[in-house]
């Protein structure tokens, strides 16, 4: 048995002396990686891809993803909001980076 099979099955034997909550837990967490990785990395998701993981959760009837959702959806309008710049040409809004902005002042 290899480094990585030795750690795999010391894994599974550490899972099957938890609760069955816990468990859960965990599985629900492995299970929505690629979801949580999204948050993680600050990327952000169009409407409609943040449309498909709501379906998703609705689908489910994962309450846990679809506060998942939310949460990523105002933390994306917040990091807009930020890129948002006003310039002085008749209320038109100039999108830029954070760092683009303390150029200016």
């Amino acid at each position: 048995m290899d480094r990585q099979e030795e750690l795999i099955q010391k894994l599974k034997n550490e899972i099957r002396t938890l609760s069955f909550e816990k468990r859960r837990i965990i599985f629900w967490l492995i299970s929505h990686i690629a979801f949580l990785d999204l948050i993680d990395e600050g990327k952000i998701l169009s409407e409609e891809e943040l449309e498909i993981w709501m379906e998703k959760a609705k689908r489910e009837k994962d309450d846990s993803l679809s506060a998942m959702v939310i949460y990523k959806r105002l933390k994306d309008e917040k990091r807009t909001e930020k890129q948002k710049i006003p310039l002085d040409r008749g209320g038109e809004l100039a999108y830029n980076s954070d760092s683009q902005s303390e150029d200016r002042e």
